[in-house]
């Protein structure tokens, strides 16, 4: 049962991450950043994240398109790109709209407290 559970995140993991567009490493210090969802994963703690894995997955079903160019920052490798001025927690969710942080979710928490903030910051986009 215990391997099944784990197996399962893994696949979960795998799929998510699949889908969603690696984060650019830093080009222009002052590009504007327009409209962007960012997950903040920890690859060495995935057991503990799997409410945020369920809340993607809900919410790429219910917003596909404002979902489809989601960035994945992964800690290890949060000092490579441009959006880990946002947020040093993990895991975390940051919307994030003309350079303003419009919405953050950090730590951990149900998948519905995760949902629910988001989609209605979708449905105001």
């Amino acid at each position: 049962m215990r391997y099944s559970i784990l197996i399962s995140i893994i696949l979960l993991n795998i799929f998510i991450l699949s889908s969603c567009n690696s984060v650019e490493k830093i080009t222009d210090a002052n590009e504007i950043i327009k409209k962007e969802i960012v997950f903040f994963t920890d690859e060495n703690n995935v057991r503990n994240e799997t409410s945020y894995y369920d809340a993607v997955i809900e919410l790429k079903r219910r917003f596909p398109e404002e979902l489809k160019e989601m960035k994945i920052v992964s800690k290890k490798n949060e000092d490579e790109n441009k959006f880990s001025k946002y947020n040093e927690t993990y895991p975390a969710i940051v919307m994030i709209d003309q350079n303003q942080v419009v919405l953050k979710i950090v730590g951990y928490t149900d998948t519905e407290d995760i949902v629910i903030p988001i989609s209605n910051t979708i449905e105001k986009w």
